[in-house]
């Protein structure tokens, strides 16, 4: 058992690849409380995250994402950890590292609401207004860490006695940064990744880098709390509910 609260917890399926006996796959499942919640959360959480329909699979959940002799595995070293669960709701962050056309490692995170099994998205919790500060409040967030980061390798690129290679390497580096999109958006809320926690919540968002230059990429993906004890005034109503 991972948490528990109340009348719900999540239980940890762990396996073995069979290709890869090295390689073990973690997968929270939501268990007591209401039946049907944790029904409704689960195959959720495995269709979207897993690419299988819940209850069709021959052996395991996994057998679609981690390969045999024939297809390389499509995600990696998957793992999750609970972010919060209450009463009321519960978060949860799976990890791992995701093939395609190249393998890169990822995090997303999963809210549900325990009195429905519906997903929470980020533009449910506030008012217009809410969100309009919201946008804001990471573009402002991001800008000021950009240009920080950008006042700092400015400062080594300065150096005499900067390597070659090095000075290649940080010129790259202001070139990435400062043509780093600073804008959001309100439409782009619905999808935005975040993570709530009992008095505040961390919106994660839009990191500078793209694949072939992540390895330069100091900044990674920008975070920007929201403490409720601020923002609560501009809760949605349904927000109230839950917080």
């Amino acid at each position: 058992m991972i948490l528990n609260a109340q009348t719900y917890e999540v239980d940890e399926l762990s396996q073995k690849s069979p290709s890869n006996s090295e390689e073990i796959y973690s997968f929270p499942i939501l268990k007591g409380g209401d039946e049907e919640i944790c029904e409704k959360i689960n195959k959720y959480l495995i269709e979207d995250h897993l690419y299988i329909n819940y209850g069709t699979e021959q052996n395991s959940i996994f057998e679609n994402v981690w390969g045999n002799d024939e297809d390389p595995a499509m995600i990696y070293s998957l793992a999750f950890e609970v972010d919060l669960i209450n009463e009321r709701m519960y978060s949860v962050t799976l990890s791992g590292e995701y093939c395609g056309a190249y393998c890169e490692g990822y995090e997303t995170t999963y809210t549900f609401d325990l009195e429905t099994g519906d997903i929470i998205t980020l533009n449910m919790l506030f008012t217009e207004e809410g969100l309009e500060g919201i946008v804001e409040e990471m573009e402002k967030n991001k800008k000021e860490k950009i240009e920080a980061k950008l006042e700092e390798v400015h400062a080594m690129l300065a150096s005499d006695t900067l390597a070659d290679e090095m000075r290649d390497y940080y010129t790259e580096m202001v070139d990435m940064y400062e043509n780093c999109e600073c804008v959001a958006s309100i439409e782009y809320l619905e999808y935005q990744r975040f993570i709530p926690a009992d008095d505040y919540l961390i919106v994660v968002y839009g990191r500078c880098s793209a694949h072939y230059n992540m390895a330069m990429d100091e900044l990674w993906y920008f975070e920007l709390e929201l403490p409720f004890e601020q923002w609560s005034g501009l809760f949605s109503d349904y927000a109230k509910e839950l917080f």
